[in-house]
């Protein structure tokens, strides 16, 4: 399906991206408190959390 070019830059965005988004998950992970907190995203979370929320839906939903 994939030459050998393609599959190892394939590899290096995997390896690139994984990280990433580990660590905004994190990031985005750590002013949640309580469960309430969770509820209340939209409301009280800034517009970065959202975004990327959104955008890996939209991603996940495409695949």
């Amino acid at each position: 399906m994939f030459d050998s070019t393609e599959r190892w830059t394939l590899g290096v965005v995997v390896a690139v991206c994984f990280p990433l988004l580990i660590g905004c998950a994190a990031y985005c992970y750590r002013p949640t408190r309580t469960h309430a907190d969770d509820n209340l995203t939209g409301r009280s979370n800034a517009l970065f959390p959202m975004v990327p929320s959104i955008v890996g839906t939209a991603i996940g939903g495409s695949v």
